[in-house]
């Protein structure tokens, strides 16, 4: 047993000495013993979540897949192993080593649980979004894409993609500004 981390084995010993009245003025003595076997064992204390995937600025794409890791402390804890869930299946799935899916639109807790019996366990704020799948610049000219022309529109693919703002810039810089953009 080591007394300054609580973790170990303890043998305890029982020893138990009774008297056997046998008659006749005749005493026996008789001891008996059992052992027992504890082992002390030390819990999870805290949880901390992350991903070295993860992006903060917009979060999980649906389809995109995500590795989560659990950080437990101590790091001598008896069980260090966690159990994974989602706060909402609808939105992100997650599996027993911490691999998320983003299924549809939303926000989601990542959840780890110490499955040392501490109930122990930390939560992570994800966002699941509907990425974009292209861009089309659409222009009336018969050229491909006239830039001098104020009549070119953006088709934003799907529709319903999250994150729609847009940054246009070429690479020669001859572009200086957008007036009149229609952006569909």
């Amino acid at each position: 047993l080591n007394s300054e981390n609580l973790t170990g084995t303890v043998t305890v010993n029982i020893i138990t000495v009774f008297n056997e009245d046998l008659g006749d003025d005749v005493e026996t003595w008789t001891e008996k013993s059992a052992s027992i076997d504890i082992e002390i064992l030390r819990p999870v204390s805290e949880i901390e979540i992350y991903s070295d995937d993860y992006d903060e600025e917009f979060g999980i794409a649906i389809e995109e897949e995500v590795l989560f890791k659990a950080n437990v402390s101590p790091n001598d804890a008896s069980d260090l192993s966690v159990e994974w869930t989602t706060s909402d299946e609808t939105i992100a799935t997650v599996d027993e080593n911490g691999l998320v899916k983003g299924i549809s639109e939303g926000e989601v807790k990542i959840i780890a649980t110490a499955k040392d019996g501490s109930d122990v366990s930390s939560e992570f704020d994800a966002v699941v979004y509907i990425p974009v799948e292209s861009i089309e610049l659409v222009s009336e000219s018969t050229n491909h894409i006239a830039l001098t022309e104020s009549s070119v529109s953006v088709n934003i693919i799907p529709n319903n993609a999250t994150y729609q703002e847009i940054e246009f810039s070429l690479s020669d810089g001859s572009l200086t500004s957008f007036e009149n953009l229609v952006l569909s």
